[in-house]
């Protein structure tokens, strides 16, 4: 059966009532969840559904609220969020309106998932029952067949049923042969994965190496190379098996892969070949954390449990007896035991037996303990609660206290410590800002603002000051720079001198174009600092954007730079730059530049018809500080990057301060000759239009000749002119028009015009030589 015959019907459907925005979304929303990319998945799912609702189309509900399943719960592992959405989903599916949309059979999947994900073993015989039931309904000629056959063979493998898998899986290539179907990707993991839990490798590795499957998307191709990883490690080939090793950072991109990764690496550190160090031991402990809060009970306890074996090897007694009251509570969420008690109470006992051997270093003073590499946490801890005996007064030390447990992802003692001390110890700098961050995330600003008010400082010192205040200044910076001026002036009451608070002060004021008073503070910053060319290049920066032209000639020459009176260098001193830049599209690009002061460049490239903007000819103020260096020589001796570019590269324009207005115009044909082409460039720069071809040698236009297919070279080119020239341009191309055997069409400027005459003329070279446009 065919279960995206309806959608694609559907799809015609709408496009040909205008609903295309809900046609691209249903196109898309399949593939963001198989490429593990979940917020964009979501930002559709949430514009689709209102979409939905408003044609009154349940089956388009089943179909977008079972992919964000598919991507949340199968790739993401996210149980607790989604639990009840896929309960309710189910139900939704099987009502009279919805019973015969072949995507009710994908909801089975997307509840079985579910609890899989809660525990696996735990819930085994109902996955497998409800499997089965589904089953009973379909044949092998739906694509479903094979989705809910890979949950019965997880489920079955979950449930230690391994030889009633096996005969399980030929029933499925039985019926997937009546058919001719081709495994997908979800069965063929769900195979592997099986084959490599009763030990048959060589199976395993020729299942997952023959493996192909395009619409399975990134998710199945990282899945594949997790598994080959694996299996490689089983089999003893380490050295392939490294090559191949995912990084921690793909782990991270789906919670689907944190159970085989900790797997691979638990493996590696047995045998040598990854260290068991802090930063390891930590991945673990977040990857747990990460499937804790998404309710993957059973998985996370698999992880923890690996987390407390090298735990145990290394020595760390601290993290140990964390991780196993973490396990512990993660009992008490199982549907069944299946022998976790035991596992807790062997770990336990080897937890026990670690020889407490770590000393307790001593220090001179806190600042010393707080650069100290301990060899493990451990260490650590006995060492701080020892400086506190001496130093109890240093809130340092109750903010590595705190740290500890966070790192532990014991965020409410964490917590509790950073109050207590707080409350002990009120006036430290240190606490000032730790308890003040934690109480602000856990509560927000509003409710920090009433406790920790910026008016009432007695009792602090001078830190705590500071650090108050500057919690306040990062929520105001964006939302109301005008309020984090004033608070940073009165922050200034108390250090007047300093220069690092005028430079702050400066830059908000930016934001709020008040150049006046920015340049006011550099001016105070280079007269308390006059050694440091940075204030004078920042002032230099201000003066710009305020065209302040007298201060940009001071500056400039402070600096060593020889500008005219406009502030700008002379013509002959000028250099070609290239400046990033964000086009409208999102699209990251570079724009080359003429550079006219010091800060101060006019961009000189002409932007594509894609990028949504043209940008040729804006002024803008940059960031003079360049991102690459013109340290190498190429064989003539030129200065040249690593990359081998001449031109300097500069950031993003902190401002646009001139926008004349251009627009750009294709013109596209048959080539006309090199001769009349240039004829054509003569006459539009001499009412300063720009040319530019875009086309190369291998552009070619294949048409019909008196009956006969013919190829002839074509010419594609930008025309830039300043807007308001449109009639004008089309005067110049009408005329050369008239010179030409095989006449140019340029329809986007027809349009523009709004010429229905036009548009028709040109209609018949189109379609006459095929021009795409």
């Amino acid at each position: 059966m065919d279960i995206w015959k309806w959608v694609h019907g559907r799809c015609d459907d709408l496009s040909e009532n205008g609903h295309d925005e809900l046609v691209d979304y249903i196109d898309r929303i399949s593939t963001h969840a198989v490429n593990d990319e979940f917020d964009k998945m979501d930002q559709i799912y949430h514009a689709a559904i209102p979409l939905c609702k408003a044609l009154d189309d349940k089956w388009l509900e089943v179909y977008f609220r079972h992919w964000r399943l598919q991507g949340h719960v199968l790739r993401n592992y996210d149980a607790k969020g989604l639990l009840n959405e896929a309960i309710s989903l189910l139900d939704f599916s099987h009502q009279d309106e919805t019973k015969d949309c072949p995507q009710r059979i994908c909801t089975v999947q997307d509840l079985a998932a579910c609890y899989g994900i809660k525990d696996g073993p735990g819930f085994s015989d109902e996955r497998i029952a409800v499997c089965r039931e589904t089953l009973n309904q379909i044949d092998g000629s739906w694509p479903c067949y094979e989705c809910i056959s890979g949950e019965l063979i997880d489920a079955l493998d979950d449930g230690g049923k391994h030889e009633e898998a096996l005969d399980q899986l030929k029933i499925i290539d039985e019926e997937l042969a009546k058919y001719d179907s081709k495994e997908g990707s979800e069965l063929t993991l769900s195979r592997t994965r099986i084959y490599i839990d009763i030990g048959d490798l060589k199976q395993a590795w020729e299942t997952i190496e023959n493996a192909d499957n395009p619409l399975g998307g990134e998710g199945f191709t990282r899945s594949k190379k997790l598994k080959k990883c694996l299996i490689l490690c089983l089999m003893g080939r380490w050295g392939e098996a490294l090559e191949i090793l995912p990084t921690y950072e793909d782990a991270l991109i789906a919670a689907d892969y944190f159970d085989e990764w900790t797997e691979i690496q638990s493996l590696l550190i047995r045998q040598g070949l990854v260290q068991n160090d802090r930063d390891i031991r930590q991945k673990f402990h977040i990857l747990a954390h990460k499937l804790q809060a998404r309710e993957a009970s059973r998985i996370a306890f698999q992880i923890l449990e690996r987390l407390i074996v090298l735990c145990v090897d290394s020595q760390e007694k601290y993290r140990a007896e964390i991780v196993l009251g973490q396990m512990n509570e993660l009992l008490g969420q199982f549907n069944r035991d299946l022998g976790a008690s035991d596992i807790i109470k062997t770990l336990s006992l080897k937890i026990e037996a670690i020889s407490d051997i770590s000393g307790v270093e001593s220090f001179e003073d806190v600042d010393a303990l707080l650069k100290h590499d301990f060899e493990n946490e451990s260490q650590k801890v006995k060492s701080v609660k020892a400086a506190l005996a001496k130093w109890p007064d240093d809130g340092r030390l109750y903010a590595v206290q705190s740290d500890l447990l966070q790192s532990c992802f014991e965020h409410e003692k964490a917590f509790e410590i950073l109050k207590q001390a707080y409350a002990e110890h009120f006036g430290s700098s240190a606490l000032e800002s730790r308890y003040g961050e934690a109480y602000l995330d856990r509560f927000g600003f509003e409710k920090y603002r009433e406790n920790f008010q910026i008016d009432k400082l007695e009792g602090l010192s001078n830190g705590a000051i500071w650090n108050r205040i500057f919690l306040h200044i990062r929520h105001y910076e964006d939302k109301d720079p005008a309020r984090a001026i004033a608070d940073l002036e009165k922050l200034k009451t108390y250090w007047p001198d300093d220069v690092w608070l005028m430079g702050r002060i400066a830059g908000i004021c930016l934001k709020l174009d008040n150049f006046e008073k920015s340049i006011s503070y550099r001016r105070e910053q280079i007269e308390h600092d006059p050694e440091n060319n940075n204030h004078k290049w920042d002032l230099l920066i201000v003066a710009t954007l305020g065209q302040e032209k007298d201060i940009v000639i001071e500056m400039s020459e402070a600096l060593g730079f020889k500008v005219n009176e406009k502030g700008h260098y002379p013509k002959e001193n000028r250099e070609r730059i290239r400046l990033q830049w964000v086009q409208k599209n999102g699209d990251e690009t570079e724009y080359r530049a003429d550079r006219i002061g010091p800060v101060l460049a006019r961009i000189i490239s002409i932007s594509t018809l894609e990028s949504g903007e043209q940008v040729y000819g804006k002024e803008v103020v940059f960031d003079p500080a360049p991102l690459n260096v013109l340290d190498q020589e190429d064989e003539e001796g030129y200065r040249c990057d690593k990359d081998g570019y001449y031109t300097q590269l500069f950031p993003k324009p902190l401002k646009i301060i001139s926008d004349p207005s251009y627009k750009t115009y294709p013109v596209d044909g048959l080539h006309p000759g090199e001769d009349n082409i240039q004829t054509l460039i003569d006459k539009l720069v001499e009412h300063d239009f720009i040319c530019q071809i875009r086309s190369n040698e291998t552009y070619q236009l294949t048409w019909a000749d008196a009956g006969k297919n013919r190829t002839d070279d074509a010419i594609y080119l930008y025309v830039l002119i300043p807007d308001g020239q449109q009639a004008k341009l089309n005067s110049i191309l009408l005329a050369y028009n008239q010179t030409l055997d095989h006449p140019l069409v340029w329809s986007e400027l027809a349009t523009d015009l709004d010429d229905a005459k036009l548009l028709e003329a040109q209609k018949i070279p189109i379609d006459k030589y095929g021009i795409y446009v």
